[in-house]
């Protein structure tokens, strides 16, 4: 239980902010990748990352193109949790 609380605190607070601080891709297709795989262990966490990204049209070019590839590359997945899915969903029309 204990390692599960400083996962999801890691998950949600420190990786987002870390992987897209850099305007390169690889954070972003990391941070992608960490949604998914982590989607089919827990969906409450993946979706809580995916969240972060709800701001994205008020980030700069660079990085709003960065943000909606990864968006649209999560909604591409197979098997998505229904949360990922209405988070990234709502996220990309918004």
């Amino acid at each position: 239980m204990f390692v599960n609380c400083w996962t999801t605190l890691l998950l949600t607070s420190v990786m987002p902010i870390r992987c897209t601080r850099s305007s390169e891709d690889s954070g972003y297709k990391f941070l992608g990748e960490m949604v998914v795989q982590l989607d089919n262990i827990y969906p409450q966490v993946a979706s809580r990352m995916v969240s972060a990204f709800s701001t994205w049209k008020r980030y700069d070019e660079t990085r709003r193109n960065l943000a909606k590839a990864l968006l649209e590359m999560i909604l591409a997945a197979n098997g998505l949790s229904e949360n990922v899915f209405e988070i990234a969903s709502k996220s990309l029309a918004a």
